[in-house]
């Protein structure tokens, strides 16, 4: 984050927690018995690191795009979302889990993931077009 913008790093760290998701469907799928614990344990390890990169990029990126006069209201705006989503996400997680199984679970948050990543990179693009031409 020290030598590029917030959203260049969001956009970097986000693609990592669903390539590491979608690591562990390819895992449930493919690895032996005996080699299954030992690789989604580290699997889970780098998703945990990876999630909190990128969440301290997130929260960078939304509070450099906040207000300066009110910066603590957009926070606490920002963060009551994450929370929600949060709540939301897990509850649907739960109900997928439980109808399709843990691999379904987890290609669906991957998959998500990278559609996150996606559509944050398409938004901040295009505001950077908006701010550049307004200056211009």
């Amino acid at each position: 984050m020290k030598y590029t913008s917030p959203g260049r790093a969001l956009l970097t760290a986000l693609w990592r927690p669903g390539i590491a998701l979608l690591a562990v469907v390819m895992t449930f799928m493919m690895a032996p018995g005996h080699l299954l614990l030992p690789i989604l344990q580290c699997l889970v390890i780098v998703q945990s690191i990876s999630l909190a990169c990128a969440l301290v990029c997130l929260y960078a990126t939304l509070m450099s795009l906040s207000s300066p006069l009110q910066a603590g209201v957009d926070f606490t705006l920002f963060q009551c979302t994450d929370a929600a989503i949060a709540i939301l996400a897990g509850v649907i997680g739960g109900v997928v889990a439980q109808h399709f199984g843990y691999a379904a679970c987890f290609l669906f948050a991957g998959v998500f993931t990278l559609l996150a990543a996606w559509v944050a990179y398409i938004r901040l693009h295009s505001a950077r077009e908006l701010m550049t031409s307004a200056i211009d």
